[in-house]
């Protein structure tokens, strides 16, 4: 159980660090070609594929609420 919450913790702070990393990146790059005007909002992208994400999951959530999880043995 430990090792599980060291390795979680440890996996938390990568990613932390790396979507931070990346957000600082994509702020110091300069002379970054446009060809929509929501590519000069700072971190849209990400924005947007965190929402995506989310989006999904939280769908996936309803379906399995609303019935279309089946029972462990539905194939016995």
């Amino acid at each position: 159980m430990a090792r599980d919450k060291k390795i979680r913790q440890k996996t938390i702070i990568l990613t932390v660090f790396f979507t931070v990393f990346l957000a600082l990146f994509e702020l110091i790059m300069k002379g970054k070609k446009v060809h929509f005007a929501v590519e000069k909002i700072p971190a849209f992208y990400a924005a947007l594929g965190f929402l995506a994400s989310f989006l999904i999951i939280l769908v996936g959530l309803i379906m399995k609420k609303i019935g279309l999880k089946r029972d462990e043995d539905y194939y016995d």
